[in-house]
């Protein structure tokens, strides 16, 4: 290569190792001319430059030389914001975003060269479970609960809930999650006092998002029974029910020819019925749940 318009001839060879970031500089040869040049490198905007010592705009030669430029051992990151970030403080992480963030990554060479540059990672659709089926059995005594996932990622666990009206949800158990897994699971879960009704499944992953699964209902049998006093009675008639049904109850009070005289809604376990506008004779009290109802013969005086 001719060096500018004066005869002098440069030989020079750069090598570039991408495993090493290593850059080399051969010179076979590089005559003065008593003019000042450099020799080093830069990046693209010429914004950032790196030079061989005493050869930085400076009248010099050489004659078959190597020169290696190496990247600094002094090397630090910072990733911002670190909340989702393994090891924010090294150059490849692992990155577990739980929507559309924005990481700044900081990086210095310990020679006074500061970059940083922004990258986006949107987890998009992936769901943090894929949900193959939920279902509850239930008896008189307890339910059973039974789930499959096809794939699990960064899975705490699961939350049975039970609905209570009023968009208000009660936790009613917990199962531990499986982290991450990329097979199918199975998971079953005995449930006490298992009561008709809406449930749903809940999943909380480990960064605290929760998934909600459409509720599904439940239908128990029930087994219960419904005694009142005092009987006869002129009043109030206290009505009362034992044993494992669904809070939800109607009753209604029929005359002796079946004939309904009042329906009303039992909330719990307990209701005062009263009788005190109804002729004196004798009378039935019917309490029906989801699947039973029992009838009371009661006299009104």
């Amino acid at each position: 290569v001719d060096h500018y318009s004066n005869g002098n001839n440069i030989t020079v060879q750069t090598l570039l190792y991408e495993t090493t970031n290593v850059i080399e500089i051969h010179t076979t040869t590089m005559p003065t001319d008593g003019g000042s040049h450099t020799m080093g490198i830069e990046n693209n905007d010429g914004t950032i430059a790196f030079t061989v010592a005493g050869r930085n705009s400076a009248s010099w030669s050489a004659t078959n030389e190597g020169i290696r430029i190496s990247p600094s051992s002094n090397v630090t990151a910072s990733w911002v914001p670190p909340a989702t970030v393994s090891n924010p403080n090294i150059l490849t992480p692992t990155i577990s975003p739980t929507g559309e963030t924005t990481y700044t990554l900081t990086v210095d060479d310990g020679m006074g060269c500061i970059i940083s540059d922004n990258i986006t990672l949107d987890i998009g659709c992936w769901l943090p479970v894929e949900l193959i089926s939920f279902d509850i059995q239930c008896d008189a005594e307890y339910g059973v609960a039974n789930w499959r996932t096809a794939s699990e990622i960064n899975n705490h666990k699961f939350i049975i809930q039970h609905y209570l009206g009023n968009d208000t949800w009660e936790d009613v158990i917990e199962v531990p999650g499986s982290g991450n897994s990329n097979v199918e699971l199975t998971y079953s879960v005995k449930i006490n006092d298992l009561k008709s009704g809406y449930y749903r499944l809940t999943q909380v992953d480990y960064n605290g998002v929760v998934e909600d699964y459409n509720p599904i209902y439940v239908k128990c049998r029930e087994d219960f029974m419904v005694y009142g006093f005092p009987n006869p009675t002129e009043d109030i008639f206290n009505i009362r029910v034992d044993g494992n049904f669904n809070e939800v109850s109607n009753v209604q009070l029929l005359d002796s020819y079946s004939k309904l005289l009042f329906e009303s809604n039992m909330r719990g376990k307990s209701y005062e019925l009263d009788v005190s506008k109804y002729a004196p004779g004798v009378y039935f009290v019917k309490v029906t749940t989801l699947y039973n109802s029992n009838i009371l013969c009661i006299v009104v005086k």
